[in-house]
């Protein structure tokens, strides 16, 4: 027998019908020599007997490091232990394991899954567990899925590895959010590796929005006519005093049609366009909170219910591109229900070679590398999508088509210019090919004509006029939006994007943040938070990405994670904040400790 295991009921369901197994038993189908089951329903986790071992100790006792960390079946909020029908449901899928032949993961988180069913999974004879890549839930992408199947090489590895990460974001998130329920009681703060650095970054970002002061700097300009063509200079120097710059606005006034400037410099550079890459998780959450103003959470349930429907895909491979292969499939799959569009059409009649390659620069760090439509056409009555799901496939449309587009050039001049030890510059953009740019309705550069040469030359002289002043004041940081904080935080490598997006859904659960339109602020209940842990290493994305990536690669020893628990609760213990007088001091091996690991991340 051959066993499928898929996340949820519904994708089980869909790969049971492809495989002919159409009878229903309890929580599996069968038929045809195949068992397909889901995971969901199912959740194991380490043992509530370690939440109460941490609730007896007082926080002096801590940080607390267990011998064991007992795997178990977790049971629902306030109850005691799992319920009958979890229970029952793993001892199945246990036995679907323990009597199949082959067994074929089918999710796109192996992590997750090795998490949830590793203790099972890991019994599967070597060379005989598989994952199977999960393009679609079209009748073609399963089929495809099941032909394509990927051996999962070292199982009890990558299961210990899971793992052993879970351990140690137990560790520290435990250990930590137990010291703040003491003060504050239960259920009110929790520390998140990923999530506190997070909420980090949206209050650095809040109070400097609010405690900005307003600066103004004035810059000289003048103008000359070259070719019947007018050009404006603008000095490179930005003056902080006004009457510096009301100096030299006077003495060209003064020198206007009299003295010349001097062309000092011309340069011209040359900027390839690429047409855009495919979307991702990442970037489609981006483009919907940039174009539409939607949340992470209303996006991933977008994205889920097109995947659900089969009307999007996304291939999996370990290349920097989508080879032609996969392009002129999807694109032959989908062209033709597209130009029943006169919006596509237009956009699909500009396009000279369909079958090209499809950069994408971002494989590497995520699992699959472009958000694809299938062959399935999509019609919003049949599929029932809302306004918000219809212009989420809409945006991957665009992007699918904008994917083909030839590369753009766009060549950019800058002329300096020399008066009276100053400097000033002119910068002119023109696309001198357009190619997938001329698919959309955007302004690229700062003009529409054609690129010619004016035939400045270094060193000659020309007259100028209509000189002026231009004050800029310097306007706040704006706050963050999901856009942003994304951008931000993965400068600091805080985890997948995943783990990010659960990060800031548990912050708005627990009351840390708010959202009011697009941007994203700070309750009173984060900035007390952030009070406390800004200037730790659990409230550092510098520090706790630094150790993140580290993680990841499993490049720490039993030891190392044991002092960098201890590093962060001797901290939130020696915090003024939390426990006022009675705050134990960082003794000085723990303070040599905690510079040692701030200095190595920085």
């Amino acid at each position: 027998m051959i066993t499928i295991i898929a996340d949820t009921q519904h994708i089980a369901k869909r790969y049971a019908r492809i495989v002919g197994a159409s009878d229903e038993e309890t929580h599996h189908y069968v038929g045809n020599n195949y068992a397909v089951t889901w995971l969901e329903g199912i959740d194991l986790g380490f043992s509530p007997v370690l939440a109460k071992t941490l609730d007896s100790l007082s926080p002096t006792e801590l940080p607390y490091f267990p011998d064991r960390y007992p795997v178990v079946l977790l049971p629902a909020d306030g109850h005691l232990k799992p319920s009958e029908k979890m229970a029952n449901y793993a001892r199945i899928l246990s036995e679907l394991i323990a009597n199949s032949t082959y067994v074929y993961v089918a999710t796109s988180d192996l992590q997750a899954t090795l998490l949830k069913a590793g203790p099972m999974l890991v019994t599967v004879p070597k060379g005989f567990l598989f994952q199977l890549h999960l393009r679609s839930l079209s009748a073609k992408g399963i089929r495809e899925s099941l032909q394509n199947r990927l051996q999962i090489r070292g199982v009890q590895q990558k299961y210990e590895q899971a793992l052993k990460k879970k351990k140690v974001e137990w560790l520290i998130s435990a250990n930590s959010t137990h010291l703040l329920e003491k003060v504050y009681g239960k259920g009110s703060h929790q520390i998140d590796p990923i999530a506190t650095p997070l909420l980090s970054l949206i209050c650095r970002r809040f109070k400097a929005n609010k405690e900005h002061e307003s600066k103004s700097t004035w810059q000289v300009n003048f103008s000359i006519e070259k070719n019947g063509e007018v050009y404006k200079f603008t000095s490179d120097k930005q003056f902080d005093n006004v009457a510096d710059a009301n100096a030299l606005y006077i003495k060209m006034r003064k020198a206007m049609g009299e003295e010349p400037v001097i062309i000092s410099d011309i340069s011209v550079k040359t900027e390839v366009m690429h047409s855009p890459g495919l979307f991702d998780y990442h970037t489609i959450l981006l483009a919907a909170n940039k174009h539409f103003g939607f949340g992470i959470v209303h996006t991933t349930k977008c994205l889920q219910k097109l995947f659900d429907n089969g009307l999007i895909t996304w291939p999996f491979t370990k290349e920097y591109l989508i080879s032609q292969n996969y392009a002129r499939q999807f694109w032959n799959n989908t062209v033709h229900d597209l130009r029943g569009n006169s919006r596509w059409e237009q956009m699909i009649l500009k396009i000279d070679q369909p079958n090209q390659d499809c950069i994408w620069d971002y494989c590497g760090k995520r699992d699959h590398i472009g958000i694809c439509l299938t062959e399935r056409k999509c019609n919003p009555d049949v599929f029932k999508l809302t306004k918000d799901e219809q212009r989420i496939y809409d945006l991957i449309t665009e992007r699918m088509i904008l994917a083909f587009g030839q590369n753009a050039q766009m060549k950019t001049s800058t002329v300096w210019a020399f008066f009276e030890g100053h400097e000033f510059k002119v910068e002119k953009s023109v696309l001198t090919e357009k190619g997938w740019t001329a698919m959309t309705n955007r302004m690229f550069g700062n003009t529409d004509t054609p690129y010619t040469n004016y035939h400045w030359h270094e060193g000659e002289l020309e007259h100028f006029y209509g000189v002026s002043i231009t004050k800029r004041t310097s306007q706040p940081i704006p706050l963050h939006t999901a856009e942003t904080l994304l951008i931000e935080a993965d400068l600091f490598d805080l985890g997948t994007t995943k783990e990010k997006a659960d990060a800031v859904s548990m912050l708005f659960d627990k009351g840390c943040i708010d959202a009011f339109d697009k941007e994203v602020v700070p309750t009173e209940k984060g900035l007390a938070l952030y009070s406390v842990i800004r200037d730790m290493i659990i409230g550092s994305p510098i520090q706790m990405g630094h150790f993140n990536r580290r993680l990841s690669l499993d490049l720490y020893s039993k030891a190392q994670i044991n002092n960098y628990t201890e590093a962060v609760v001797r901290e939130l213990l020696s915090s003024e904040t939390l426990f006022a007088k009675r705050a134990v001091p960082i003794d000085r091996a723990t303070k040599k400790m905690i510079d040692y690991i701030k200095e190595e991340a920085s």
